[in-house]
């Protein structure tokens, strides 16, 4: 008996100590980025809090439902932010918040088997230096709700039979602490997608490409028509009032976000020009 006994305590000290250890990483504030459908790629974010009293690391996450799993980093290059694989996994300090968020560390889900939309959920294994693995569910939200850029107000121009152009307007808050550049923006329904302003030439005012649009910190920017717009050029089809146009929008923070944006025949100040 006395053996009995020692056997069960033995066996309810390593069960206590497995699941010790994976209480020791606290894990907050989840969530991975809904993705439009025309990617293939998302990215999770978390707050991870290393409460043991030693150093361990992050070494790499688990999902059936991405081809490929990394944990990236962000880093700047010739004035341009560009994502690199951290070699080794991601260092947590004992006692310290180690945060995984847009436009810094992050899960990068590559390959990703379905459209990712607001709603759904990710099951996935974070395996850790010590041997541990905790299984996690991750909702999946937007940008626009948990990141630091914000859209709103949407529209989009209505076309009618045989225009081959439209434009699409919003503003963008910049929720972050430092500024951020609007570097891209893409839409299924276009050929070729281009950020445009409006500038007066000869007393006549035409458009220009902008290469690139800087949202203050804090601050917000408005596209609006007479000023920076979205151009939709080579349209697929045409855009009928009440239909949403999705626009796909890329920042120098390394986020994306879409705006999916009402079709409207008249829009406050169009006739101004685009």
């Amino acid at each position: 008996m006395a053996l009995i006994r020692n056997v069960l305590a033995i066996a309810a000290g390593m069960l206590w100590a497995v699941n010790s250890s994976a209480a020791d990483v606290r894990i907050t504030n989840k969530f991975v980025r809904a993705m439009p459908a025309i990617s293939g790629n998302s990215a999770g974010y978390m707050t991870l809090l290393n409460q043991d009293n030693t150093t361990i690391r992050l070494e790499s996450v688990d999902t059936d439902l991405a081809a490929k799993t990394e944990i990236h980093g962000h880093t700047m290059e010739n004035g341009m932010m560009k994502m690199f694989k951290i070699a080794g996994g991601l260092e947590l300090p004992p006692g310290q918040l180690v945060k995984l968020e847009p436009g810094g560390n992050h899960i990068m889900l590559m390959g990703v088997k379905t459209q990712l939309k607001e709603g759904d959920s990710v099951d996935m294994t974070l395996n850790f230096s010590d041997g541990d693995a905790i299984d996690v569910t991750v909702p999946v939200k937007s940008l626009q709700q948990s990141g630091r850029v914000q859209l709103k107000n949407g529209s989009a121009r209505a076309t009618v039979p045989g225009m081959s152009s439209s434009a699409v307007y919003f503003s963008i808050h910049n929720g972050g602490k430092q500024s951020i550049r609007l570097t891209g923006v893409e839409s299924p329904l276009a050929k070729k997608s281009e950020l445009h302003t409006t500038v007066m030439n000869n007393g006549m005012m035409r458009m220009q490409e902008v290469e690139v649009l800087e949202i203050p910190a804090g601050g917000d920017v408005e596209l609006k028509p007479g000023g920076y717009h979205v151009m939709l050029m080579g349209l697929n089809e045409q855009i009928k009032p009440g239909e949403h146009v999705p626009v796909t929008l890329s920042f120098s923070n390394g986020e994306t976000v879409t705006i999916h944006a009402m079709a409207m025949k008249d829009i406050k100040g169009q006739g101004m020009a685009h």
